[in-house]
């Protein structure tokens, strides 16, 4: 908040008002000129968090550069969990208070009469992960911010296999940075035809026994590696094969049967017909 149209408008209606000196009217011209001067030289020093997912992040909030008075510090944030901005903890010289409750995974680390709103937060998980907003309240200057991104770095996890189409298969992961794929079949090299494997994708082209096997997919990027579900896949066409052929006798010979029946049922309607 700028006070300086403020004060002009006041200095304004003082020197339309004759009933104050002249001396008056310089202090006050004064006044309004070393505090135009203070607001423009104060920096609220920020900057940005980077945390791997459970470890340690700080996030840094100084006031430099001026002699007013500090009232309070305000933390905000808008979070993967609350994408709305809102107050989670005040700083004032007694401590800080939380908003809606203690999170023991903060820490007040800085120092309300250095103008330091430094937070330390622990065990950073995703959906801590965004933006967060330090607010000096002075006085008279009013309100001063910055904004601190918190980012986020996750090894693979929940890594999972799915089924995209009958013989096409796709491993998926959260991981930041995104993760990339590695394909492998247990106790086996993977074949050296009759599959494709592309990025997280696994599609087999073909269908024959020598594809047989137990394939896994591993999610890997800088922060860690982690194994997925595991596909089994068996490809029987011996039996697939026999199992058409015991149909077809089975048929064959429910047709014999049933041209012996008629045939017998014939006859027997002859016999009776000549006698």
């Amino acid at each position: 908040m700028d006070p300086c149209p403020f004060l002009l408008s006041i200095m304004g209606n003082f020197f339309l008002n004759r009933h104050f000196s002249v001396s008056c009217r310089l202090l006050l011209v004064l006044s309004v000129t070393l505090m135009s001067r203070n607001s423009e030289a104060l920096q609220v020093i920020g900057g940005s968090a980077t945390v791997v997912k459970g470890g340690t992040a700080i996030l840094p909030c100084r006031l430099i550069e001026t002699s007013e008075t500090l009232t309070q510090i305000t933390w905000q944030r808008r979070t993967r969990e609350k994408p709305e901005n809102y107050d989670f903890v005040t700083i004032q010289s007694d401590g800080p208070q939380y908003v809606n409750g203690p999170d023991n995974r903060f820490e007040f680390i800085g120092n309300f009469s250095d103008k330091n709103g430094s937070l330390q937060l622990s065990n950073v998980q995703l959906k801590d992960e965004g933006s967060y907003t330090c607010i000096f309240t002075l006085f008279p200057s009013g309100n001063h911010k910055t904004e601190i991104p918190l980012n986020l770095l996750v090894p693979p996890i929940d890594v999972m296999i799915i089924q995209r189409s009958e013989d096409s298969y796709e491993c998926v992961a959260n991981a930041n940075p995104e993760a990339h794929f590695i394909w492998s079949r247990s106790d086996q090299s993977l074949p050296e035809s009759g599959i494709k494997v592309q990025g997280a994708t696994l599609q087999f082209v073909r269908k024959t026994s020598d594809l047989n096997g137990l394939y896994q997919c591993e999610a890997v990027n800088p922060y860690g590696r982690k194994r997925g579900g595991q596909l089994h896949v068996y490809m029987d066409f011996g039996s697939y094969i026999v199992g058409w052929i015991l149909f077809g006798l089975l048929l064959s010979l429910n047709i014999v049967a049933v041209s012996v029946w008629y045939l017998r049922k014939h006859n027997k309607r002859q016999l009776q017909k000549g006698t």
